[in-house]
C-alpha cells in the first residue's frame, strides 16, 4: 500500500489537474463542463483528508504572531484586509507578517512560528488546501477572510446583465467557475473574519467552527492622519457643489445606469451649479448627455493618497446599490472615506448600511428615487446641513474605525479563540526542548531510537506536568533552513532542512542553523534544552540557547564533541583515546588547526552546559580521560524485545547476522578480512546495508566470499526488527571504536540470539562469556576467528537459542534517572 502523503500528493495534483479543465472550460464559455471539473476538483480534495495525529496549541505564548495568506491582485481589498490589519495589530503587540497566494512555501515555513494563520480570498488551489490542513495540523488557528460574497453561486456572480456590457461572457464564465473554489478553501477553516454583519452569516455555514467574527474595513496609517488632521473648513460660499461617485469594480453597473437616469439626471436639471465626478469604468450615459459639460468621468486612481485627495474636493458622496443579497453584503467603505473628511453620504439602504449610518444624522439611507432627489436635494440647499451630517459622520468614523479601537476589537476576538484552544493544555507546564540530529520518521541509527523512546516515557509518566518538544533536521527538501513541523506519538517535532556538503556532518557551527534556532527558541520559550547529537544542526543551536539564557544539558552519545571522527577512529584505522584528544593531545598528534579550533569551540558549550551526559560508565570515562569536567552518566534504556523462536531454514547452518552497517568504525573490516582469509562449513554470513532502504528485501544476489555463503539486506524498519531476529542464531558486534552504548546487543541478546560482541566501550556488557556469547579483543582478527571456528565446529550448540536472559533497564528507568538529574542542576523547576 502506498504511504499516506504520498496517497495525499497524488490525490491533490488529480484536483490541480480539474481546477485547470474547469478554467479552460469556463474561458470557453462551457459552464456546465466547468462546474464537473471544479466539482471533480472537490472531490479530490476531500479524499485527500487523510487520518493524522492532529496537534495541540503551545501552552503558552509570549507575543502572539499572525501570518496571513492573501490575494493581492484587487488593491483596495488588499489594502483595507491586510494592510491596515497589519497597522491595526501591530498596535496590539502581535506581529503580522503576510505573503502572496503564489508564494505557499514561504508562508508554510512560518506557520510553525505562527499561533494564528488568516487565508484571505484565496482559491481552494490543491497546496492551498494543504498548507490551510498543515495550520491545522499543528494546531495553529486558521481565519478565512473574505469581504465580498463571491463563494455561493445563488448570489455571485450577478447576472450578466448587471455588468452592462463591461466584461464579455467568457470573463464571466470564469468568475462563476471560481466561486466554489473560495467556499471550498473557507469551508477548510476553523473561523471566518467577515468585513460586515450581514457576510458573517453567510460565512460562518461555511467554516468548521460555524463562528464569525465582523471586523468592519477600518482606518489604517494613511486614513489615520486624516482622522488626526483638523476638519476641514466648511466651504459656505462655494459656487460649484460637486457630487462624487467611485466604483473601483465593473459589477453594479446596471444599478447606476437606473440611478443616473431616474436621480443623477433630475438633480442635474434643478441645481445647474451641480457637477457630477464619476470614478471608474462606466458604460455609455445616455441620460447625462445634455449635462455632459458638468460630469466628469475621471479614470480610476489607484494610488491611495492622491484617491483620498481627489475625494476630498468633493461636497456630497454617494454610493448606489441595488437591493440584492450580494450587496447587502458589501461594506460601508465609501461613507467612511467621506466621512474622514467630513463629507456627508447619501448612499442605498443595504442591510450594512443601515446598521452604520444613522439616517439624517451621520448619512442619509435610500431606497427609491424620490427619496434620492430628496436627500441630494436637501444637502444642495443647504450648507449647514452639509456642514453637520459631516461633522457627525467623522466623529463615528473617529470612535469607532479608527486602528486602535479596531485592533484591539480585533486581537480580543483572535486571542480569545486561541485561550479556547488552549485550556486543553495547561499553561503551567514545564516546556523542554528535545534535539537530536535524527527523529522518526527519519529513523537513523541506535541514538535515535533511544531519544524518541526516551521522550515517550517522558510524556507518558510526566505528561501531566511538562511538555516536550523536538527539533531535528530532515532530509529530501529542496528548501534549505526551512522548518516543518509535524507530530509523531503526540509530540511536536520541528524539522529543518541542511544543505549537504563534503563537510556537513563535521562543521562545528552554522549561522543559518543558529539563527533558525533561536527563533524557534524565542518563540517556544522552553524552561530548558537537552541537546543530544548535533551533526547537521551544528554547535551553533548551542550558542542560540546561551545567547537566549537559556540552560541546557548535554548527552554525549560519541565522539562529535572531541573529535574529526565521530567514531573515533581516524582516516588510518587508529583509534583515538580520550587522552588522545585533550587539547594538548591533538597537538602532539599534529592534528591542523581547523580541527583544533573546532574541538576547542565544542568544549567551550560542553563546559557551560548544566550537565554533561554519558549514556554509560565506559563512554563517561573516555570524556573524563579528555578532561571534560563533571560527568554524569544515566545509562540509556532498552527496548523491551521478547525471546523469539528461529524461523530460518538454514539446515545444520548457523545464520551470522552482522546488522550494524557496512562501515569500518563497526567492524565490517575486520569481518570481510576474516571471511576472505577463512573458510567455514557451517555459517552463513547476513550482512545488513544501512544505505539500502525500500527495495525488495533481498537486493544481492547471494554471493560467497572465499566459498562461505554471504547474503546482504536492505535495512530493517524497527518494527519489522523481531523478524530480522528470528531469521538469525548469533549477533556479530565486533565494533572497532568503544561504542556508548549498544542497543542491537542487549535487544538481541533479549530475543534470545548468541552474541558476539567487541571489548572496547560498552557494547558487550550485555554478554556472559560462554553462557549467551564472547567478548573479544578486535585489535586484530585472531580471537574474533577463533569464536567463529568455535561455532562452526558446533553449530548444532549455536542453533540454539540461549536460556539466558539478561537484565536491561527500561526507557522509564532513564527517564526517571534524567528528571532526577534535571532537578539537582537546577534546570527543572517544576511548577506546583
Amino acid at each position: 500500500m502506498l504511504p499516506p502523503l504520498l496517497i495525499r500528493d497524488a490525490t491533490l495534483a488529480w484536483a490541480r489537474s480539474n481546477v485547470e479543465r474547469g478554467f479552460k472550460a469556463a474561458e470557453f464559455e462551457q459552464l456546465d463542463s466547468s462546474r464537473e471539473c471544479m466539482n471533480r476538483a472537490v472531490a479530490c480534495i476531500e479524499m485527500a483528508e487523510i487520518d493524522r495525529s492532529y496537534g495541540v496549541p503551545r501552552a503558552k505564548i509570549s507575543r502572539s504572531r499572525v501570518v496571513i495568506l492573501a490575494d493581492d491582485a484587487v488593491p483596495q481589498c488588499f489594502r483595507y484586509r491586510v494592510e491596515n490589519k497589519i497597522f491595526q495589530l501591530s498596535r496590539q503587540d502581535i506581529d503580522v507578517e503576510w505573503f502572496s497566494k503564489s508564494h505557499v512555501p514561504q508562508f508554510e515555513a512560518e506557520v510553525p512560528f505562527a499561533d494564528i494563520a488568516i487565508f484571505y480570498r484565496v482559491p481552494a488551489f490543491p497546496e492551498i488546501v494543504s498548507v490551510i490542513r498543515y495550520t491545522r495540523e499543528l494546531g495553529k488557528l486558521s481565519f478565512y477572510e473574505i469581504d465580498d460574497l463571491i463563494f455561493d453561486h445563488q448570489y455571485y456572480p450577478e447576472p450578466i446583465e448587471t455588468y452592462s456590457g463591461l466584461i464579455s461572457s467568457q470573463q464571466y464564465s470564469v468568475l462563476a467557475a471560481g466561486a466554489e473554489l473560495f467556499r471550498l478553501a473557507m469551508r477548510e477553516c476553523d473561523y471566518a473574519i467577515a468585513s460586515t454583519a450581514a457576510l458573517a452569516e453567510h460565512m460562518r455555514k461555511q467554516v468548521r467552527s460555524g463562528t464569525a467574527i465582523v471586523v468592519p474595513n477600518a482606518a489604517g496609517l494613511v486614513q489615520e492622519r486624516h482622522l488626526e488632521t483638523p476638519r476641514p473648513q466648511l466651504r459656505r460660499f462655494k459656487r460649484v457643489i460637486e457630487i462624487f461617485y467611485s466604483s473601483g469594480t465593473l459589477a453594479h453597473k446596471s444599478d447606476f445606469a437606473w440611478f443616473a437616469k431616474c436621480v443623477l439626471a433630475e438633480i442635474l436639471a434643478r441645481h445647474t451649479h451641480v457637477h457630477l465626478a464619476l470614478m471608474g469604468t462606466f458604460p455609455p450615459l445616455a441620460e447625462l448627455q445634455a449635462y455632459a459639460s458638468r460630469v466628469h468621468v475621471l479614470s480610476p486612481i489607484w494610488d491611495f493618497p492622491v484617491y483620498l485627495e481627489r475625494l476630498r474636493e468633493a461636497d456630497i458622496n454617494i454610493a448606489v446599490l441595488g437591493p440584492h443579497e450580494f450587496n447587502d453584503c458589501k461594506s460601508e467603505i465609501k461613507w467612511f472615506e467621506a466621512a474622514l473628511f467630513g463629507i456627508p453620504s447619501v448612499v442605498s439602504r443595504t442591510k450594512t448600511y443601515e446598521a452604520a449610518v444613522e439616517n439624517g444624522k451621520t448619512g442619509f439611507l435610500c431606497t427609491t428615487a424620490d427619496e434620492w432627489i430628496e436627500a441630494l436635494q436637501s444637502l444642495i440647499i443647504a450648507p449647514a446641513l452639509r456642514g453637520e451630517i459631516g461633522r457627525n459622520a467623522r466623529q463615528v468614523v473617529r470612535a469607532r474605525y479608527n486602528p486602535t479601537t479596531v485592533g484591539k476589537d480585533l486581537a480580543a476576538h483572535l486571542l480569545s479563540h486561541l485561550s479556547d484552544r488552549q485550556r486543553s493544555v495547561s499553561g503551567e507546564k514545564t516546556r523542554i526542548v528535545i534535539v537530536h540530529s535524527f527523529y522518526p520518521p527519519q529513523d537513523v541509527g541506535g541514538s535515535t531510537r533511544v531519544v524518541q523512546e526516551t521522550v515517550d516515557s517522558f510524556v507518558a509518566r510526566y505528561g501531566s506536568r511538562m511538555e516536550l518538544l523536538v527539533f531535528t533536521t530532515k532530509d529530501g527538501d529542496p528548501n534549505e533552513y526551512q522548518p516543518t513541523e509535524y507530530f509523531y506519538n503526540g509530540v511536536r517535532v520541528t524539522a529543518v532542512t541542511r544543505p549537504r556538503d563534503e563537510l556537513w556532518e563535521w562543521t562545528p557551527r552554522d549561522e543559518r542553523m543558529k539563527k533558525m534556532f533561536a527563533r524557534y527558541l524565542a518563540y517556544h520559550q522552553p524552561e530548558f534544552v537537552h541537546f543530544h547529537c548535533l551533526p547537521r544542526l551544528t554547535g551553533a543551536v548551542v550558542e542560540a540557547a546561551l545567547e537566549a539564557d537559556i540552560p541546557y544539558v548535554v548527552t554525549v552519545h560519541d565522539g562529535w564533541w572531541l573529535s574529526d571522527h565521530q567514531y573515533l577512529v581516524d582516516a588510518h584505522g587508529r583509534v583515538r583515546s580520550g587522552k588522545d584528544l585533550t587539547l594538548e593531545g591533538m597537538r602532539q598528534a599534529g592534528d591542523t588547526k581547523e580541527s583544533i579550533e573546532r574541538t576547542a569551540y565544542l568544549r567551550g558549550l560542553l563546559a557551560r552546559a548544566k550537565a554533561v551526559i554519558a549514556v554509560s560508565k565506559q563512554f563517561a570515562q573516555i570524556y573524563r580521560d579528555a578532561n571534560i569536567a563533571g560527568i554524569h552518566v544515566v545509562e540509556n534504556g532498552t527496548i523491551s524485545v521478547r525471546p523469539v523462536e528461529c524461523t530460518t531454514e538454514a539446515g545444520n547452518h548457523v545464520r551470522v547476522g552482522f546488522i550494524a552497517g557496512l562501515t569500518v568504525h563497526k567492524g565490517y573490516e575486520l569481518l570481510r578480512r576474516i571471511w576472505l582469509s577463512t573458510r567455514f562449513d557451517h555459517i552463513e554470513l547476513v550482512l545488513v546495508d544501512h544505505e539500502q532502504v525500500g527495495r525488495s528485501e533481498l537486493f544481492h544476489n547471494d554471493l560467497t566470499w572465499n566459498g562461505n555463503a554471504v547474503s546482504f539486506l536492505e535495512r530493517t524498519r524497527h518494527d519489522k526488527v523481531s523478524n530480522l531476529y528470528a531469521s538469525l542464531h548469533v549477533l556479530l558486534a565486533p565494533s572497532i571504536w568503544p561504542e556508548s552504548f549498544g542497543l542491537v546487543t542487549r535487544e538481541a541478546a533479549q530475543a534470545g540470539l548468541w552474541i558476539i560482541a567487541s571489548d572496547r566501550g560498552a557494547i558487550g556488557d550485555v554478554v556472559e562469556e560462554g553462557r549467551n556469547g564472547f567478548r573479544v579483543d578486535v585489535s586484530d582478527a585472531r580471537e574474533l576467528r577463533r569464536v567463529l571456528l568455535e561455532i562452526d565446529a558446533n553449530p548444532a550448540r549455536y542453533r540454539e537459542r540461549t536460556k539466558m536472559m539478561p537484565h536491561v533497564r527500561t526507557f522509564d528507568d532513564q527517564a526517571d534517572d534524567l528528571i532526577a538529574l534535571y532537578r539537582s542542576v537546577g534546570c527543572l523547576r517544576e511548577k506546583p
